[in-house]
């Protein structure tokens, strides 16, 4: 089918996956999720059960966990979707007005979504992973610079979620934030990330900055570190 990477890059990905060998995976940028479906099939000897909620990307734009089979025989896996779920508008009235005269949507939802998976053993919840992938940098409106307004509604309403969770259970949350979430230079629509009980994973290895970094976007003037990381 179209939306399915070449053979070559698929061996690419699959010696990337058996290389890490992680029990666990949270994806995001998953185009279409038939692909990811096939990849497990096809490269991975379906040795990962796909836990998956179809979210909001018009694009087919999806997030996912890919769980090894192994382990869930030994442990219990419940996964929940926020997308439907309503988020606080992040305009003003008057921008509010000026999109109703566009025909933009009034109601605001993620982007894609926010999937909530939690790991238990004996009926006791050991974990929970919160996987997202927040708006993006375009901004469509024309009121919303590089959509930092739209991001950072996205990310506290994830951080409401997490909030509401028993503070004995550990939770983690990670995917593609579209910034740099990290304790060094966070951009402003993070901040409310360190205002609760959650904190970068990486800060306690004391690793230099830029072995941190899980992207890195190069331009004629310098290159730019983006960090997003689990929290």
């Amino acid at each position: 089918p179209h939306f399915f990477k070449s053979d070559d890059k698929l061996k690419d990905l699959q010696e990337v996956f058996n290389d890490i060998n992680a029990d666990i995976y949270a994806l995001q940028e998953v185009g279409f999720i038939e692909s990811l479906y096939y990849f497990n099939k096809h490269y991975l000897n379906e040795s990962y059960e796909v836990f998956h909620v179809k979210g909001n990307s018009s694009r087919n734009i999806e997030i996912a966990y890919l769980v090894k089979k192994d382990i869930t025989s030994e442990y219990s896996f419940r996964l929940k979707s926020h997308h439907k779920n309503t988020i606080d508008c992040p305009y003003t009235e008057e921008e509010l007005h000026y999109l109703e005269r566009k025909g933009f949507s009034e109601t605001y939802k993620l982007s894609r979504g926010l999937l909530e998976l939690s790991i238990s053993k004996d009926k006791l919840i050991l974990l929970k992973l919160f996987n997202v992938h927040l708006k993006s940098a375009r901004d469509d409106t024309g009121i919303d610079f590089r959509s930092i307004k739209r991001r950072m509604s996205e990310l506290n309403y994830c951080l409401k979620v997490i909030s509401r969770m028993d503070e004995n259970i550990p939770s983690i949350l990670l995917g593609d934030l579209n910034g740099n979430a990290s304790e060094h230079q966070t951009e402003k629509e993070f901040r409310g990330l360190y205002e609760h009980h959650l904190r970068d994973v990486l800060s306690p290895l004391k690793l230099p900055l830029e072995y941190r970094a899980t992207f890195f976007a190069f331009n004629k003037r310098k290159r730019e570190m983006g960090e997003r990381v689990c929290c």
